[in-house]
């Protein structure tokens, strides 16, 4: 099995990394609002993924064809002023662990024995982002199964984190981490059961966000890890809160293939307006008088605006404040070429 197939020769206006930074929400108004062609936007994303990949391994398996097509009906559908979802045209990868697509290389987290195994079936995740508008173009590495907390294994390879190259990502679900971290994608799926989402979100410097179980569909295949579900959910990795509460708003309600998951739909945009972050500032912090902060987790409440709480003792509360803001961290274009 090939992992990456030939990519095709047609040219690309844009730049491949003029929209690298650009989120997910934005990407989607310019593209209805016909400031940014779909297919040009693939066609910068594909020469990103081609120029970086190699250097950080975060995908495993690019769809070419399937992007390219993909783009060009989101184009015509633009065109043709048809209703267009929250999503249309955002370019996204699915994590290679319970998730698939026809086709497509499913090998559990590269298990060898799985090297040539091929999914038959649209995972729930991707079906939601699609109908959203938003076009699945791969699938991102994974440890073995999802049980590490690093991205490694013997099929693929690790994954590297875009800030640092001789360090790893965090897992499980690296792959997408680094996507993001690195500009190839804007927003990719992570599932998260012991923080699968979270510790590589921690690592690469972005936002891992997973839901209240029941918020989103899990359907697994096979199904050997039902017996978890309650722990598990598949989430989204992306740079901003922004991002993640629209993905979550395309994955939320009840669907046929989970009868757990909840018949509730919701605008999740307005819980992360700029209103309401403003609201949350002079919040105060709760933290019992025998768990100390991480200097990273105080810094990042108070960015927040959030204040110690009375609860915390004096010398903890001016530690916590004398923290302030935190430092610029590594650039990975500059630290990555």
């Amino acid at each position: 099995m090939r992992r990456f197939p030939e990519p095709t020769t047609e040219r690309c206006f844009l730049k491949m990394d003029s929209h690298a930074w650009t989120g997910a929400a934005e990407l989607a108004a310019a593209i209805r609002s016909k400031e940014l062609s779909p297919v040009e936007l693939m066609d910068a994303v594909l020469a990103r993924i081609d120029a970086r990949n190699p250097g950080i391994n975060a995908l495993i398996y690019v769809a070419y064809d399937h992007a390219r097509l993909a783009a060009r009906k989101a184009e015509d559908d633009v065109m043709s002023q048809r209703t267009l979802g929250p999503l249309h045209g955002v370019p996204t990868a699915i994590k290679d662990l319970f998730d698939s697509k026809p086709g497509w290389p499913y090998t559990l987290g590269g298990i060898r024995a799985l090297k040539d195994n091929v999914g038959n079936y649209t995972c729930a995740w991707a079906e939601r982002m699609e109908a959203a508008g938003a076009i699945v173009l791969g699938k991102t590495n994974s440890p073995v199964l999802g049980f590490r907390g690093t991205c490694d294994n013997y099929l693929f390879g690790p994954s590297r984190n875009p800030f640092d190259l001789s360090r790893n990502t965090g897992g499980s679900s690296g792959g997408g981490a680094a996507t993001v971290a690195d500009g190839l994608l804007p927003f990719a799926e992570g599932t998260d059961g012991g923080g699968s989402n979270r510790i590589p979100a921690s690592w690469c410097g972005i936002y891992g966000f997973k839901q209240s179980w029941g918020r989103g569909p899990f359907v697994s295949r096979p199904n050997g890890f039902i017996g978890t579900a309650p722990y598990l959910a598949e989430g989204f990795l992306t740079r901003s809160v922004q991002d993640a509460a629209l993905g979550l708003s395309a994955l939320a309600g009840y669907h046929p293939r989970d009868s757990l998951s909840l018949p509730l739909h919701e605008d999740f945009t307005r819980s992360a307006s700029a209103d309401n972050r403003r609201a949350a500032r002079g919040w105060r912090s709760m933290v019992p008088h025998d768990h100390a902060p991480h200097p990273g987790r105080a810094r990042s409440a108070q960015d927040a605006g959030l204040r110690p709480s009375r609860c915390i003792p004096p010398r903890l509360a001016a530690r916590v404040s004398a923290l302030g803001r935190a430092r610029p961290g590594a650039d990975p274009e500059r630290d990555h070429p």
